[in-house]
């Protein structure tokens, strides 16, 4: 499939959207609870956001990620962390995979001009997250997709990223470090600006 291109078009205001979580390499189904999970459905999940954004005619975008973009780069986050997994999901396959389908919804977002980017615990290179704890595969990913947008700002930290958007501060964090569990004004005294607003963004739970 062609890759999409870029568009540009006149629009009103100022739009930020954030995404979490996407885990792709999961594999669910058949399971009695919980939904079908693959990359078809994350691929589906981020046409419809992308859709819902582009109607809203912004003449600016800034998409916020906030972290665990892959399922699993050894298979092993999880002692069975493999079996459930799509098949060839894991290792540099699987981050070619991840990039290809966060790119192609990049692309496919009209006026972007900035994305933002935290890593999750599952962004892990190893097995045991002491081994790596800043989540090394969206280093590379952010590596990647700023390679790929070189007419926007693709901005990253592993752990807590400030950015000021219209006015506002936005605090992007996984959540996995458990710094929502604090005491938000020593979070935002931290990480924020004072004498704006601060709006603190986590994933994680889900």
């Amino acid at each position: 499939m062609p890759e999409p291109k870029r568009v540009l078009k006149k629009g009103e205001g100022i739009g930020v959207a954030v995404l979490s979580d996407f885990h792709i390499g999961a594999k669910v189904k058949g399971l009695k609870i919980t939904p079908d999970f693959s990359y078809e459905h994350v691929v589906s999940k981020l046409r419809e956001s992308a859709a819902r954004i582009n109607r809203h005619g912004y003449a600016s975008v800034h998409i916020n990620l906030l972290g665990d973009f892959i399922e699993s780069f050894t298979g092993l986050n999880h002692i069975n962390s493999w079996q459930g997994m799509e098949y060839n999901a894991s290792g540099a396959n699987g981050v070619i995979i991840a990039f290809e389908i966060v790119r192609d919804f990049l692309m496919s977002i009209d006026n972007l001009v900035e994305v933002n980017m935290v890593a999750g615990n599952h962004d892990r290179s190893t097995s045991n997250n002491k081994e790596d704890a800043k989540g090394e595969i969206a280093t590379l990913l952010h590596y990647m997709i700023q390679s790929h947008f070189k007419d926007i700002a693709v901005n990253y930290d592993p752990l807590i990223l400030t950015r000021e958007i219209d006015g506002i501060c936005h605090v992007l964090t996984h959540n996995h470090q458990g710094l929502s569990k604090q005491d938000c004004s020593k979070i935002f005294w931290d990480y924020g600006k004072q004498g704006m607003y601060n709006l603190l963004l986590g994933g994680h739970w889900h």
